[in-house]
């Protein structure tokens, strides 16, 4: 007869490029390529979600979030995978802005010069420490890095790393299986399939402690303008293949950014759509009335909106600070900021209705809450 004693065997971690543990829902990370970004979205996308963004009428700003979201899978070697049937992508990847290089505040500290005097010696607890300033390497990976928008990566720098690009229908790929959608979409989930399996991004069992965890990466898809006119799909198409799109990015170390022209789409199809994805945000780009800008939206570009946030471990989402936020773009940052209305400082007519003014009954009131006398009565 057999006991019910069953050993305990720790699991480790697994070791993945470019991430970190987030605190509140022990999720892996990784950065969307800007600080503020990640701040307001909970510290960053978690692995195996897709990221909605809802475009503006010139495509600007949501092609810039998916041009620092690829920006930082080159800073920290994650492999690319980039689909459009709008775009070039081949101006599109050459125009990604190149990592802003931070100067090191603290200088590295002379090691000091060990003593050739034998009777000299230091307590038997400390002879095998190291001596001398930590290594670099020591030190954690930074997570989140800043851009110069205003420059360009080099031609060296794409060239070493891998950057896949779909463009075109390959009717040969016919390993997704799928009556309910077109050949593009067919042919565009079968090449994610395809790189997934190339760069050993599917998840596998966890790895006991007595064995090294393989240091794994994060597929980085990027996905403009779906959707469009140039897809030729009909509408009930779209949240269909998020749908399985979000099905494969669960099962991988993947994360997907996928950007729509939500303004041609009907309602019910933008809230399917929204209903389908992790997250969804939209970077709504400041309206002149008359040629002024609202005066809560002075000195911003335009409004940054936040339409949900998943529910990932947890019984709720993340809740962040305020949802009226705007977004700044600058040379070397893109930021993201609580709105605040300017302080009214000028005189005006409405400013003069504020003053109250006295009744004549308040002369007959005596005591601690007396109106005609600024000295408490006690």
């Amino acid at each position: 007869m057999s006991g019910g004693f069953k050993k305990n065997i720790r699991i480790r971690a697994p070791n993945v490029l470019g991430t970190k543990i987030s605190v509140e829902n022990a999720q892996f990370l990784i950065s969307t390529g800007a600080p503020d970004f990640d701040r307001v979205i909970g510290g960053g996308l978690a692995i195996g979600t897709l990221l909605l963004i809802e475009e503006d009428g010139s495509k600007s700003y949501s092609n810039l979030l998916a041009k620092l979201y690829l920006a930082e899978g080159l800073a920290v070697g994650h492999p690319l995978f980039v689909a459009s049937l709008d775009e070039s992508l081949d101006k599109f990847v050459s125009n990604l802005p190149s990592e802003v290089q931070m100067e090191s505040k603290v200088k590295e500290s002379p090691q000091p010069q060990q003593s050739e005097d034998p009777d000299l010696k230091i307590a038997w607890r400390y002879q095998h420490l190291p001596t001398g300033a930590p290594n670099a390497s020591d030190k954690p990976a930074e997570f989140g890095h800043h851009f110069d928008l205003s420059r360009t990566v080099s031609a060296e720098q794409l060239g070493a790393h891998k950057i896949t690009k779909w463009s075109e229908v390959d009717t040969k790929r016919d390993e997704f299986q799928d009556d309910n959608l077109p050949e593009q979409l067919k042919s565009l989930l079968a090449s994610i399939v395809k790189e997934l399996t190339d760069n050993d991004c599917w998840i596998k069992s966890s790895v006991p402690a007595n064995e090294q965890p393989k240091q794994r990466t994060v597929l980085r898809v990027s996905l403009l303008s779906v959707g469009s006119p140039l897809w030729k799909m009909q509408e009930k198409h779209l949240p269909a293949f998020f749908y399985a799109l979000r099905s494969i990015l669960r099962s991988s170390c993947a994360v997907c950014l996928a950007t729509v022209p939500t303004q041609s789409l009907e309602s019910h199809v933008k809230s399917r759509c929204r209903h389908v994805c992790d997250y969804c945000i939209c970077p709504s780009p400041a309206v002149h009335v008359d040629g002024k800008v609202n005066p809560l939206l002075s000195g911003h570009n335009g409004v940054f909106k936040i339409h949900k946030l998943p529910v990932i471990n947890s019984i709720a989402p993340f809740k962040p600070e305020t949802l009226d936020l705007g977004f700044k773009v600058r040379r070397k940052k893109f930021c993201i900021e609580k709105l605040q209305l300017p302080p009214e400082v000028a005189e005006s007519e409405e400013r003069e209705q504020d003053d109250v003014v006295q009744p004549k009954y308040a002369m007959d009131f005596t005591g601690c809450g007396s109106m005609t006398s600024k000295k408490l009565d006690f």
